[in-house]
């Protein structure tokens, strides 16, 4: 499976979610969960480890010739810290032990994180100083995309069934996660030499309508009356 392949695969499979979860009688946030952690999973396998493994055992080489001393070395695990500190803050936020199906969705969290994550290693092992800005992007990239994606309560504006408007930002979180993972990747793992720009507009259009809806979800929560005054 390549990366085309996979995309389609993985807007086609989120688009059924709404549905699958009325038909099992599972949760959505257990089926994207599930979907999420198997699809950034088939990615490492199928493109990072087969379709790119010589440039990817080059990266790996290269890191560890870089960060190869104490304390160096312990920014190998930087990925899986982030993803620990994640869990935790989510444990913490919701103030109690979740039951099973909780901590089976905080243990793919924590799988698919490690793995959407490790495109950080390639950008920190870069052979110049370290382009903090393409850093911060990617993380604020992701933060921005899953929160405007994920949350069912920002779609009742909208006067549609949620299980028929649901199925488009879950689709476009996970085309974006996965697109803007191996852009990443291709650019600091594998030092490929693409414009990452250009690249990027594969982002553009889904990262778009994500940001149009975050807009309409904050001007309706907006009182408007208290700042245009009659």
């Amino acid at each position: 499976m390549n990366q085309r392949w996979l995309l389609i695969t993985a807007v086609a499979v989120m688009v059924t979610l709404p549905s699958l979860a009325q038909e099992t009688g599972l949760s959505v946030s257990f089926l994207f969960a599930f979907t999420s952690c198997s699809l950034i999973w088939a990615q490492e396998l199928a493109v990072i480890q087969w379709r790119y493994r010589e440039e990817n055992v080059e990266f790996t080489n290269r890191f560890n010739s870089k960060f190869s001393s104490y304390p160096g070395f312990l920014l190998r695990y930087t990925h899986i810290i982030l993803a620990c500190l994640s869990v935790l803050y989510l444990v913490f936020t919701i103030g109690y032990i979740p039951d099973l199906t909780g901590i089976a969705i905080l243990l793919l969290v924590f799988s698919t994180l490690t793995r959407i994550l490790d495109p950080i290693l390639g950008i920190m092992s870069s052979i110049e100083s370290i382009p903090w800005t393409s850093l911060v992007g990617y993380i604020v990239v992701l933060m921005f995309s899953i929160s405007s994606g994920l949350d069912p309560e920002k779609l009742e504006i909208y006067q549609v069934p949620v299980y028929m408007i649901q199925p488009i930002p879950l689709a476009m979180v996970a085309y974006i996660t996965l697109n803007l993972r191996l852009v990443y990747y291709q650019k600091f793992c594998f030092l490929h030499e693409q414009n990452l720009e250009s690249q990027l507009r594969l982002i553009l259009i889904p990262l778009f309508f994500l940001s149009v809806h975050q807009m309409i979800n904050i001007l309706d929560a907006l009182d408007l009356s208290s700042v245009f005054n009659r």
